[in-house]
């Protein structure tokens, strides 16, 4: 859009139905949210984000205009990447395009969502549960553990060198 090809860090941003809005590029450090840029959204709902040096690895948040947290991204070594979402449909269209990394932790936080949800179920049903129910969600929460843990572990043996190898570390 209005970046330069020289820019160290070039994010493209489309995110839907926000237009003639600021939206904010926040990283965690520590435990306090910090805000690490902000993009004015045009008439089309697009902006880029864009800076001379590299941001700091790790993973950041996208906040809406109201500073609600939309989704969170991971800032590796490739800052030139473009991404899509339309809030009325998060989950399905969040899309991120040029960006390995985030290809991977796009794929992570689709697998982990459902386990996580159910898990949570799970432990709301166990308050009230019998204890031969308790013994079956267990076994069922010991096993959503085994699938994430096997999955980290694929990760960290298909591609060692990741900034989300190195998360799971």
């Amino acid at each position: 859009l209005w970046a330069k090809q020289s820019d160290a860090c070039r994010i493209s941003l489309e995110v839907k139905p926000f237009k003639n809005q600021w939206v904010y590029l926040a990283c965690y450090y520590g435990s306090i949210k910090a805000l690490a840029d902000s993009a004015y959204l045009n008439e089309e709902g697009k902006a880029v984000i864009s800076k001379k040096e590299l941001l700091p690895q790790g993973v950041y948040i996208l906040a809406s205009p109201s500073k609600t947290i939309l989704f969170e991204i991971m800032m590796g070594e490739d800052q030139v990447f473009s991404m899509y979402a339309d809030t009325l449909n998060l989950n399905a269209s969040l899309s991120i395009s040029g960006s390995i990394e985030n290809d991977q932790f796009l794929a992570y936080s689709r697998f982990i969502g459902p386990r996580a949800r159910s898990a949570d179920s799970i432990q709301q049903k166990m308050k009230d549960a019998t204890i031969e129910q308790k013994t079956f969600y267990t076994n069922q929460l010991q096993q959503f553990n085994k699938e994430i843990l096997d999955y980290r572990e694929k990760v960290m043996t298909d591609n060692p060198q990741s900034l989300l190898s190195l998360l799971f570390k």
